[in-house]
């Protein structure tokens, strides 16, 4: 990364941030060094200083150093903490069944305005899956402020700065370096954007960047309210205006819940944990230890019945009944569709069984229609075996009707043929 690209995402934009760190930064980007040595080295520590420590069921996610959106050479340099990166740690603890509770180290100065608020939503949604504790042991300044915000609880060493709740823009005003160096630069803004390079150093261009920084000081001011349950005017009147308050004073003015060390915070975190797992089923607590820990919280006993359900759930029982009411009529409706003369039956069957539905109808309907064809076929087999006996029956009858009227014509006429000889003189009968 140059030089350029690392002031200009210094310079510029909104930040979150207090002032020394803002101006160790620009220190650090104007250090003449090798920047792919420093690379080479920060890369072989970066796996290692990333990870999310586990403890016991507690998930130690780290927010430490200035605070910036994207992981790139200088947020490495700087000793920073990426949005990106922390993004993927938190909802990698949240969605790991080995991890039961997550806890914010925090020790940072704040950082870039972009993407603060989406990772303190972020924090507040997730602190509904898992309990998740924000720890500040040195600075929660800024942005750092607003994401420990968003945790369940926030705890402070009795010697960490927490707030510096506001908006910093940084303008890198060149001009008069550049012309006692010569150098003279142009821009040459479309008529039709007059605002698109206010200039701070009068009072409209003033005037309008204070207006985009009093708008994200705003946005801050409500999430913070939201998040520790409180009003904007609280914030902005009790929260320090700005100011760093250190430890008790911090807790005083609602900043902060507590005060306590690292090392006992974990340790309480891990006993609670340890707690909840020895609860059982039936809500008895089988641990000895959590005994003496009043904040455990029982486990409910299970949903078992529509009643229980219903009375717990109401808006969603009725959803749910709606929905299947309106599917049972759609289910119908489409059965009645498939009706055809002859069969009625077959459609009052699958109209009032819910099992079956309208593909389900279609195929009985076929299947009715397969066994009528069979029956008519083998109706009409029958009926063709009948009259084909039948005909072959007259056939025969009739035909001997004839035999005998043909035999009876020969008698007589051979009975004709000898009266005609005896009668016929000379001639002898045989």
């Amino acid at each position: 990364m140059s030089l350029f690209n690392i002031l200009a995402a210094l310079y510029g934009q909104p930040w979150l941030l207090t002032e020394a760190m803002l101006n160790t930064m620009i220190d650090i980007a104007h250090r003449k060094n090798d920047y792919e040595a420093v690379a080479a080295k920060i890369g072989q520590q970066l796996a290692n200083t990333r990870q999310v420590k586990m403890r016991d069921g507690v998930a130690i996610v780290p927010v430490v150093g200035p605070i910036f959106r994207h992981a790139d050479l200088f947020t490495d340099i700087s000793g920073a903490t990426a949005i990106e990166r922390l993004a993927t740690d938190l909802t990698t603890a949240v969605e790991s069944r080995d991890v039961e509770r997550i806890l914010l180290n925090i020790d940072s100065p704040g950082g870039q305005a972009n993407g603060i608020d989406e990772m303190a939503d972020m924090i507040y949604e997730a602190r509904d899956i898992k309990p998740i504790t924000a720890y500040v042991g040195g600075t929660g300044a800024s942005a750092a402020y607003w994401l420990a915000s968003a945790a369940n609880e926030i705890i402070a060493h009795k010697t960490a700065m927490l707030g510096s709740i506001g908006v910093v823009l940084a303008i890198r005003d060149t001009r008069e370096k550049d012309k006692k160096e010569g150098v003279v630069v142009h821009e040459i803004v479309s008529s039709s954007s007059p605002k698109k390079r206010p200039d701070p150093a009068t009072d409209e261009g003033r005037g309008l960047l204070l207006d985009k920084v009093d708008t994200l000081a705003s946005i801050f001011i409500e999430s913070v309210a939201r998040n520790r349950g409180v009003s904007s005017e609280t914030v902005r009147n009790d929260f320090g205006k700005g100011d760093l308050l250190i430890g008790q004073a911090a807790v005083d003015a609602g900043l902060a819940d507590r005060l306590d060390s690292f090392e006992n915070v974990i340790q309480n975190l891990t006993t609670k944990t340890s707690s909840q797992r020895g609860i059982t089923m039936s809500g008895k607590n089988t641990n000895a230890q959590a005994q003496d820990t009043p904040t455990v919280e029982t486990q409910e006993a299970p949903i078992t019945t529509v009643e229980a359900l219903e009375a717990k759930y109401p808006a969603l029982v009725g959803d749910v009944r709606t929905a299947a009411a309106t599917a049972e009529r759609e289910r119908i409706l489409a059965i009645d569709k498939l009706s055809r003369p002859g069969c009625e039956a077959t459609i009052e069957k699958c109209k009032a069984d819910p099992a079956i539905s309208e593909a389900d109808a279609a195929l009985e309907l076929l299947h009715a229609d397969n066994e009528k064809r069979s029956k008519i076929k083998t109706d009409l087999n029958a009926d063709a075996k009948e009259a084909a006996k039948a005909t072959a029956t007259a056939i025969t009858s009739d035909a001997s009707d004839d035999d005998s009227a043909l035999v009876s014509a020969m008698v007589s006429g051979a009975n004709s043929r000898n009266n005609r000889r005896q009668s016929i003189p000379g001639k002898m009968t045989e």
